[in-house]
């Protein structure tokens, strides 16, 4: 007995590892364009994981850059405050002075 149709299921799986049905189809093989459709999901798949890959690197370069401004930030407030501590010191040091005198 000849086989007619293909059922295609598109299965993925989520972050947790959990399984949903992500697309179904049946086709009906006594159609010439069928491997065209096939090839096209197949194309679709690929595009569909390159692009998940890219939006990875791009996330990870964003943590990596918010990481280095946010030590960029620290070292500025230290700055800041030894800046402070220091003008503290010497408006101190002239006012001890102003009053000696």
């Amino acid at each position: 007995m000849p086989v007619t149709r293909l059922k295609v299921r598109w299965i993925r799986s989520d972050e947790d590892g959990l399984t949903f049905e992500f697309c179904a189809l049946t086709l009906n093989l006594d159609t010439s364009w069928i491997y065209d459709i096939v090839d096209a999901l197949l194309k679709e798949r690929n595009i569909y994981h390159d692009n998940a890959i890219k939006d990875e690197t791009i996330i990870a370069g964003m943590e990596r850059r918010l990481e280095l401004l946010g030590k960029k930030v620290e070292e500025m407030d230290n700055y800041r405050r030894n800046l402070s501590n220091t003008l503290i010191s010497k408006f101190v040091a002239i006012q001890n002075r102003k009053t000696s005198s």
